[in-house]
């Protein structure tokens, strides 16, 4: 999926990717249409109000407490671009819901 929807220069590397899906499980959210993954949000709740470049490549576990939720990445897959999916996740997963 990142490396449908970004450049190879903004997509992030496997190794990040990986490292976001063990560490910020509770801030990696994906949509899913028939059992098949269509779209997702991720990115670490941090401690500063603005994201910096540093957050793309090293990720830690999310706080138990406060924070800021940040959004690394966000992406459709093409054919369900345009059908809401990216309003629908950011809206679910800002609220606490399902995407």
């Amino acid at each position: 999926m990142e490396n449908l929807c970004f450049t190879k220069e903004e997509a992030a590397t496997q190794e990040s990717f990986e490292k976001r899906i063990q560490l910020i499980t509770d801030s990696f959210f994906v949509a899913e249409v028939n059992g098949s993954v269509v779209g997702l949000i991720n990115g670490p709740a941090i401690e500063q109000p603005k994201i910096t470049d540093d957050l793309f490549s090293a990720i830690k576990l999310n706080p138990t407490t406060d924070g800021h939720q940040s959004i690394l990445g966000l992406a459709v897959s093409p054919e369900y671009q345009k059908q809401g999916y990216n309003n629908d996740g950011v809206s679910n997963s800002v609220h606490g819901g399902e995407v």
